[in-house]
């Protein structure tokens, strides 16, 4: 009982530390908007140490939450709002670390999506958008990359290493994660597909450099293909979308029946399936577009090669799935198809 006073004394003294430090920046002006802003970020470090020293969850939760909420009162008052994002990576390792020496991996889910919030709250708030990419604008973009890294992987694999216990929560962070990165990114610049694409590169990377370990090589070769495909619907035309979806998903399922990755199959079923409707859509509306001048030789020199392509990849999958057929693949969804 008297440890748990003695965490909340500690934490009642971090949270008048927080309000004293915004009372004094930005309400009264005593000191400038970036000296309060680092006070509070050593205000959160001095909590983490504090937590660690006593081994007490509250003070880590407190000063995690505290560290990551007390800037927002400063995003009407600082002259250069996007160092926010860095400071919140910076918040974020402090309690990853400590989530591992205390031994307690709820830490990394309570910081990975209260992050997820803040920088949501922050972007739609300030109306952030990056026309150009200044050194700012990459810095904040590179910070959002880092967490979706950070939280989906580097804690898991910190904890895993440390022999923590994982909870089904805690391994769906990088799926929680990719979703929030794809959507911050997104709405923060039209650059965003190019990005998409580079992290498709890097899980291509890890995908062939950890051949002992199948279970991150399902994973990095499920999320690449994802990136691509999301890097697909930034970059292309329409025209050219489905083909490129369909490509995609006949080279996901050919490394899925390869290797014999079932996740991986499936979502190379998902992209086939959209990248043939949208696909047979393009073609239906190219058709119904050039049927006035589809005896110009300038409209058939393009739509006739583009039908003789999805002919071809047509063929390509038929013969992959009875390649399957043929070797016995039954999963559960073949069989609902055929």
């Amino acid at each position: 009982q008297m440890q748990d006073f003695a965490s909340g004394l500690v934490g009642l003294g971090l949270i008048i530390n927080y309000v004293s430090a915004y009372f004094s920046g930005p309400y009264f002006h005593l000191i400038a908007d970036g000296l309060s802003l680092l006070l509070l970020l050593l205000i959160s470090l001095f909590g983490f140490f504090l937590s660690f020293k006593f081994e007490t969850k509250v003070v880590a939760v407190l000063s995690l939450i505290g560290g990551s909420l007390a800037p927002i009162m400063l995003f009407n008052e600082a002259s250069n709002q996007l160092i926010y994002l860095p400071y919140l990576l910076l918040i974020g390792s402090c309690a990853l670390v400590q989530s591992r020496l205390l031994r307690w991996p709820l830490l990394i889910e309570l910081a990975a999506f209260l992050h997820i919030a803040c920088v949501e709250l922050f972007i739609i708030s300030q109306s952030i958008y990056f026309d150009q990419l200044s050194i700012m604008a990459i810095v904040g973009l590179l910070t959002i990359n880092i967490m979706f890294y950070l939280y989906g992987f580097s804690g898991l694999y910190w904890l895993k290493s440390a022999q923590l216990q994982l909870n089904k929560r805690l391994l769906v962070l990088p799926i929680a994660l990719f979703a929030f990165t794809l959507l911050s990114i997104s709405q923060l610049t039209s650059y965003s597909g190019y990005i998409f694409l580079f992290n498709a590169l890097l899980f291509i990377i890890v995908y062939r450099a950890v051949k002992p370990q199948p279970a991150v090589r399902v994973l990095a070769l499920f999320l690449a293909g994802s990136f691509i495909a999301f890097a697909a619907l930034q970059l292309l035309n329409q025209e050219f979308l489905g083909l490129v979806l369909f490509a995609e998903g006949l080279a996901l399922l050919y490394l899925g029946c390869k290797e014999n990755y079932q996740s991986v199959r499936f979502e190379a079923y998902v992209l086939i399936l959209l990248g043939l409707l949208n696909h047979l859509f393009a073609v239906f509306e190219m058709i119904t577009l050039s049927n006035n001048t589809l005896n110009n030789i300038s409209e058939l020199n393009f739509i006739l090669p583009y039908l003789l392509l999805s002919a071809t990849m047509l063929y390509a999958l038929s013969y992959l799935l009875k390649q399957l057929i043929s070797a016995g693949e039954n999963t559960l969804i073949e069989s609902k198809i055929f």
